[in-house]
């Protein structure tokens, strides 16, 4: 699936050739990576043993290590590292068979509810998901891990409403939990609450300044709320973290109002060269590339990559 901000820069290109702008609804929910609504810390501070060492009291994101493990035997907690392991590889069916050998000895554990979660919210089953993590939620209430994955459950199920509450509370309990931040955000943005939703992306950057996401999402709430040149600005510090990020660059072109340089145009085409890229992306990159070679007066080269974009996000 593309990101949202690749879907809308591409929508967006193809409006600026026949003289069309975004529509405001385009505006108003465009530029959050998707990969950002299922932002799953899958596990948290596994112990080496479960047995044989000594009382482990840090709180990490609303309970201690001890306390999110309680209750495990060995074996258990050794299945549920191991699912935790194969989600974070995105390896579905193995977590799955995992954490059915962890049910055979502790089904309710709120920690194996959680990444039971995990999974529906990946094959699209948001309520499955949030009836799981409602569960766990009842034994564990301050658990910001559990808290965060019922509000991007709810989010997936379209309950902004519901999903708000839960992930300030999540925030509350975990500031330093960067990826809550991000989702706070989008609900807010998704709402209209605009002024909400760039303070919840900056405190997302704060909590890790070099993830790239962050500030490819606190650049979109500042354009949001017409602070257009800090936008820009956090783009390009994306792009400086990692020139390559589609996101940033799809960003940058949305605005229409960049003008890129020749070095710049000269990137693009490097990257769109990248054989690793997926044709969506491609056409992405290809788009942005038209707008460059545009701002060089480059406007024969420009069409045909615009031509190339367009045949290519078509296919």
């Amino acid at each position: 699936m593309a990101h949202c901000s690749s879907r809308s820069a591409a929508r967006s290109q193809r409006a600026a050739e026949s003289g069309a702008g975004p529509s405001p609804a385009a505006r108003k929910t465009s530029c959050y990576p998707v990969a950002l609504l299922t932002p799953y810390y899958f596990l948290m501070a596994f112990p080496s043993s479960a047995s044989n060492r000594p009382a482990d009291t840090r709180r990490l994101h609303g309970v201690s290590t001890d306390e999110r493990f309680a209750g495990l035997t060995p074996e258990a907690l050794r299945l549920l590292q191991e699912a935790g392991r194969h989600l974070t590889s995105n390896r579905i069916e193995e977590a799955e068979r995992a954490l059915a050998g962890v049910a055979v000895f502790a089904p309710e554990h709120p920690e194996a509810l959680r990444l039971q979660a995990a999974i529906l919210h990946r094959r699209g089953r948001p309520h499955d998901a949030i009836a799981l993590l409602r569960r766990a939620l009842a034994q564990q209430p301050d658990d910001a891990l559990v808290l965060h994955h019922l509000g991007a459950s709810l989010m997936q199920a379209g309950q902004l409403a519901a999903a708000i509450p839960i992930l300030s509370r999540a925030c509350e309990l975990a500031p330093e939990l960067g990826s809550a931040w991000i989702n706070l955000g989008t609900a807010f943005d998704m709402e209209g609450r605009f002024e909400e939703a760039e303070a919840a992306f900056r405190r997302a950057v704060e909590c890790d300044p070099k993830y790239v996401p962050s500030r490819i999402a606190h650049g979109n709430g500042l354009r949001a709320i017409g602070r257009v040149g800090e936008a820009v600005a956090e783009y390009r510090h994306a792009l400086a973290l990692n020139p390559e990020s589609i996101g940033a660059w799809a960003a940058l072109t949305d605005l229409k109002t960049v003008q890129f340089s020749a070095e710049e145009a000269a990137s693009l085409a490097r990257l769109q060269a990248n054989p690793k890229l997926s044709e969506r992306d491609r056409a992405i990159i290809g788009f942005t590339l038209g707008k460059a070679l545009e701002d060089q007066e480059r406007y024969a080269d420009a069409l045909a990559a615009f031509h190339a974009a367009n045949a290519g996000w078509l296919k």
